[in-house]
């Protein structure tokens, strides 16, 4: 239940997000993701909402697979400097991060604990003709859940 819920928030702020910036070129989509702490793969959500030629906003969610017994998800907050003035080609990213763990630990109930870090790195954004363009990242979390996350997925313009 809670993931549901985590789940419909993070999404409600990504379209409030990208409602507010109709003017400003607006992508969306996801992709999968690899966290070297955790040792598992996961999802990513993402907004890419432009805000001049080289800078844009990327809120992002990555929910990791884990054991059947650990939750572990990441909100984060990045802005990326374009090198080449657009939203495609390379980029180098810098942001906040919130990395939610949790341990079911059966009849004894639950423990959770909320790490704020530092989100630092870089990618490509490839430019395909139509409104499709895959994308690659890597990341490093700097703070109490240090960790190298890897993502592979696609941006979808809306606007």
């Amino acid at each position: 239940m809670k993931l549901k819920t985590t789940t419909l928030s993070i999404v409600a702020i990504l379209l409030l997000t990208i409602s507010f910036s109709s003017q400003a070129q607006t992508r969306v989509g996801g992709g999968f993701a690899w966290g070297s702490e955790i040792e598992d793969f996961g999802i990513n959500l993402r907004g890419d909402i432009s805000v001049t030629d080289n800078i844009s906003l990327v809120p992002g969610f990555t929910f990791f697979f884990t054991e059947s017994n650990l939750t572990w998800w990441e909100l984060s907050a990045n802005g990326h400097w374009h090198f080449q003035g657009e939203p495609t080609g390379a980029y180098a990213l810098v942001g906040l991060n919130f990395t939610r763990v949790e341990v079911d630990l059966g009849p004894f109930g639950e423990f959770g604990d909320t790490e704020v870090g530092l989100n630092v790195g870089g990618g490509y954004n490839f430019n395909l003709p139509g409104p499709v363009d895959p994308f690659g990242e890597a990341r490093f979390v700097i703070g109490d859940a240090d960790q190298l996350v890897l993502a592979l997925g696609i941006l979808v313009s809306i606007n």
